[in-house]
């Protein structure tokens, strides 16, 4: 995508001159306007990627998600959600699955 926006600016640039060149002031004014969205897309672009490439070799895990969740005590054996259910809570611990019975799970602490 990167290099389409690259191609994107250069012809802004290009039908800029024509229309100067050309006194065709609708499409200089169309290209002075679409320069900049695609210099700041273009700035965005690259941002994500940079992030992209740093959350790629970062750390994978999912303690931040600790403060917005609390604990909940299940006894052995309960159901912890069913097929086809959406999900409300997330368990750690040991868990089992069990075919045709759904899946079961015991708190590790």
């Amino acid at each position: 995508m990167i290099p389409l926006r690259v191609i994107g600016i250069l012809s802004n640039v290009a039908f800029m001159a024509y229309g100067f060149a050309g006194e065709i002031y609708p499409m200089l004014i169309l290209h002075a306007i679409l320069f900049p969205l695609n210099c700041v897309r273009l700035m965005q672009m690259r941002a994500l990627i940079l992030k992209v490439r740093d959350a790629a070799q970062g750390d994978l895990t999912v303690e931040w998600l600790m403060p917005f969740m609390h604990r909940r005590r299940v006894a052995k054996g309960q159901a912890l959600f069913k097929r086809g259910s959406r999900a409300t809570c997330r368990s750690s611990g040991r868990a089992s699955i069990g075919y045709r019975r759904g899946i079961h799970g015991e708190s590790a602490r």
